[in-house]
């Protein structure tokens, strides 16, 4: 009865301190973003992200926390609330393990945008690939070929449609802070002008007399449709293959359990 006793108290004590050492990290991650926000001129959103403003844009910056088995991987998440008017999908991240595979089976797009080192390391499944391909100009590959783990994806965050550039790790240095920001606003601005520009290289047919042609804009909104169906195939596409990525890893934990309960037993034996 003593031995239960002391290790229920050592438990106990065991995980009070867990409890004041998780307090302490929390109250100093928010102290160093509070001192970062202030750099930059920012307002306090939540524990863990400030809003500031930048080229007219909305931006939100986190200090986010990614489940990653039983421990969490840190990452810098910042957000610039972009227009649902226009009809976008991006999911660009470092290739992985079996990505080619998928690819080649058909299960993941990878969009080419001409730049041999870049699409070599990154999955782009992405559409409209038109609209994409004037997105990550050269400005923008160098940045996310130059920082490390870093992705470019669209979410829906709190009922806002958001473009998020991810960094993994935590980025406290305020230079370094404005250069990322400064990235993701110079994608989000853009996104008008690059479906302008790609609706825009589609030629406009002549219809009426040849003496008197009139412009007929069909197959700009030919294309125009189009873009909204790409976006269509990439987002279901994207979400059956994060659902065989969830099955995948049920069944590893399932297999995993099971294995554990058989050298159980056998030991016991």
């Amino acid at each position: 009865m003593t031995l239960v006793f002391v290790v229920l108290a050592l438990c106990f004590v065991g995980f009070a301190v867990a409890l004041l050492v998780a307090s302490a990290v929390d109250q100093r991650e928010q102290r160093t973003l509070q001192v970062l926000s202030r750099g930059l001129d920012g307002e306090p959103h939540t524990s863990r992200s400030f809003v500031i403003a930048r080229g007219g844009q909305h931006v939100t910056f986190w200090r986010a926390r990614r489940p990653v088995g039983k421990s969490s991987v840190p990452w810098t998440e910042i957000d610039v609330e972009i227009p649902r008017v226009y009809p976008l999908a991006i999911y660009v991240r470092r290739q992985r393990t079996g990505d080619r595979a998928a690819i080649e089976r058909g299960e993941t797009i990878d969009v080419e945008v001409g730049d041999g080192v870049f699409d070599a390391k990154y999955v782009i499944e992405a559409a409209p690939a038109a609209v994409i391909k004037k997105l990550l100009d050269e400005q923008t590959r160098t940045f996310m070929l130059t920082h490390g783990t870093v992705e470019l994806m669209t979410k829906d965050r709190g009922g806002v449609r958001v473009l998020q550039l991810a960094i993994q790790e935590w980025n406290d240095d305020p230079e370094a802070t404005k250069q990322a920001i400064a990235a993701v606003v110079h994608v989000a601005s853009r996104i008008r002008d690059a479906f302008t520009e790609a609706v825009g290289e589609v030629p406009l047919e002549e219809i009426g007399a040849p003496f008197r042609p009139i412009p007929d804009d069909h197959a700009q909104r030919l294309v125009e449709a189009s873009h909204r169906d790409e976006v269509d195939s990439i987002e279901t596409m994207h979400a059956e293959r994060l659902s065989r990525d969830r099955a995948t890893v049920l069944v590893m934990i399932a297999v995993l359990v099971v294995a554990i309960g058989l050298v159980t037993f056998v030991v016991a034996s």
